[in-house]
């Protein structure tokens, strides 16, 4: 009867410790996954908000989206550099809008309609030049230059060749690790994707340049900003062009590297899009990149 007992007693004493054992074990468990779901929300609090927030990629407004960088969307087009381009530009609120139109090294938007209207600005009105200056009697040349100069034909030469942030439109109005691409971040858009020019993208009635990357399928579309009637020697046609700055001058400290696509293909190219120099005085869209 005592041996009964204490077998019965053993039996209870085991059935105690092992449903102890396993509280104890579904207590770690949901101890761990708490501290799991802390580290998560610890990394998600620790986003760098001027860093890529990677993600899938969607297609928005007829775009591809990859992530944000502080609230604004940017694709990833593959490029061997690693560079993430927006989506809209600079002062846009959607792929089809132009946004804002700059004089290079303005942080502010030109609002003058007569500046609008003939695509530059006066150089008296231009930040970085004190005016027009004389070379020899009767011959002038476009800007006696202030900044990011490298000829004193020109102006102060201070060799500095590449926007800095205090200039930069799309690091002023964007901010964190946004800014205006240099001349080889263009040629490498222009390299890594393929070109055609749309008339209706997306169903917006809105023209413009659309690239479709050539290493992973993404889309970016650059809007109309102008267009003419133009003559080719046998006829009139439509001309429309869509550009944006970069943020490089050229080896001619009047001249500013820009992209520049139109509908129709370049002779000399055979290609909608070229990156080329034009007047730091004349005003283009921004378009930002951020890595």
């Amino acid at each position: 009867m005592i041996k009964h007992n204490l077998f019965v007693a053993n039996l209870l004493l085991a059935g105690f410790m092992a449903f102890s054992l396993s509280a104890c074990t579904d207590d770690d468990e949901k101890e761990e996954q708490k501290q799991e779901n802390n580290n998560q929300q610890q990394n998600d609090n620790d986003q760098d908000p001027n860093k890529p927030n990677e993600g899938s990629t969607n297609t928005v407004n007829g775009v591809s989206v990859s992530g944000k960088v502080n609230s604004y969307d940017y694709v990833d087009l593959g490029l061997p550099s690693g560079t993430k381009w927006a989506t809209i530009n600079v002062g846009a609120t959607k792929p089809t809008e132009v946004g804002g139109e700059f004089a290079w090294g303005h942080s502010k938007p030109e609002t003058d309609p007569m500046s609008l209207e003939s695509g530059s600005i006066d150089f008296g009105n231009y930040k970085w030049c004190k005016g027009e200056k004389v070379v020899q009697e009767n011959i002038y040349v476009w800007g006696d230059f202030t900044k990011y100069c490298t000829d004193a034909t020109y102006g102060d030469v201070d060799f500095k060749t590449v926007l800095e942030p205090e200039d930069d439109a799309a690091t002023v109005n964007w901010g964190g690790a946004w800014r205006m691409p240099t001349k080889q971040e263009i040629a490498e858009l222009i390299e890594g994707c393929d070109w055609n020019w749309e008339n209706n993208f997306n169903g917006s009635d809105m023209s413009g340049c659309i690239g479709v990357s050539k290493t992973n399928g993404n889309i970016i579309f650059f809007p109309k900003e102008g267009g003419y009637e133009r003559y080719d020697g046998s006829e009139y046609y439509n001309h429309e062009w869509t550009s944006f700055w970069s943020a490089s001058l050229s080896e001619h400290p009047h001249f500013v590297y820009h992209f520049s696509a139109s509908n129709t293909k370049d002779v000399m190219t055979n290609s909608y899009t070229e990156l080329f120099a034009l007047g730091r005085h004349q005003i283009c869209p921004v378009r930002a990149v951020v890595k």
